[in-house]
């Protein structure tokens, strides 16, 4: 078993030494066409270097040649050239002294034309600064003139309302006076009715003697304070009333002297009461001297 097993080894490697000198041999074989070929490429580079050094020596040689041939017409344009050039300079000369003419002549005319425009401008500018002067007139004029109108029409505004407010206190004042005069007028005519009915009421049938004098005292005082009014004010209707006053001071009188006199003359005594309450009754009232003296404006 171990004598087969050491000559299946030994088979092996008998095998692979049989692989290991083939693929040498292969290797050698690659290895010595790559020298062949690099042989080859070496002497194909060679031969082409030498063609293309060749080559550059020909065209050298004939860019010389070529040169020189052109050296030659250049010398000849260079001739003619300088020939015509002598014309040309001359006619560029002359082309040169037209073109600075004319550039004079258009810088002179330019310089006109800015001094003119300049001069317009200035005149224009002239004209513009007083046109604003005269804008700037009319408007300061505009605007005092409209702070003059705005200044009337606020006095006009003030006077106005100073008027109207004048008006409300005069009429304030008067409708006040008015209520006063009316307040005073229903005073007085409440002052006059009740005088009045005193007046009217004076006398009493049921009286006692000793109370005539008093009442004469009265009516005297009331007749007096009659005059004075009169006096002071020159109303007529209270002439009526001093009047009507002194028609009963007199029925007064002789009623007084009756009780003196003739106590026991019942007849006398009823006759002056009788009297005296027509006198007293036929005192005017408030009502009847107002509609007395309507038309003369008198009460």
């Amino acid at each position: 078993m171990r004598r087969k097993i050491e000559e299946q080894e030994a088979e092996r490697a008998s095998k692979y030494q049989q692989k290991i000198a083939q693929r040498k041999m292969e290797f050698e074989k690659i290895q010595m066409e790559l020298e062949m070929s690099n042989r080859k490429d070496h002497l194909d580079f060679e031969e082409r270097k030498l063609l293309n050094q060749m080559e550059c020596e020909k065209l050298a040689e004939k860019s010389k040649f070529e040169q020189f041939s052109k050296n030659q017409e250049v010398a000849l344009e260079i001739e003619i050239f300088t020939k015509q050039g002598l014309l040309e300079m001359e006619k560029i000369q002359k082309s040169r002294e037209e073109a600075k003419r004319q550039n004079l002549e258009k810088s002179e005319n330019l310089d006109r034309k800015f001094l003119e425009n300049q001069r317009i401008y200035e005149n224009e500018d002239i004209q513009r600064k007083r046109e604003i002067d005269d804008q700037k007139k009319d408007i300061e004029e505009k605007r005092r003139k409209m702070d003059q109108k705005l200044e009337e029409d606020l006095e006009n505004l003030r006077n106005q309302e100073e008027f109207r407010k004048s008006q409300m206190e005069n009429e304030f004042s008067r409708i006040q006076k008015v209520l006063e005069m009316k307040i005073c007028n229903e005073i007085v005519e409440n002052n006059w009715t009740n005088r009045l009915n005193k007046l009217r009421n004076c006398f009493n049938s049921k009286f006692e003697k000793n109370q005539i004098s008093e009442k004469m005292k009265y009516l005297e005082s009331e007749k007096l304070e009659m005059r004075k009014i009169y006096e002071e004010t020159g109303k007529t209707f209270l002439l009526d009333i001093e009047e009507s006053i002194e028609e009963i001071l007199e029925e007064f009188r002789r009623l007084e002297y009756v009780l003196e006199n003739e106590p026991s003359n019942k007849s006398r005594i009823q006759e002056c009461s009788s009297a005296l309450s027509k006198l007293t009754l036929a005192i005017p009232t408030l009502a009847e001297l107002k509609s007395r003296y309507k038309e003369d404006n008198d009460f």
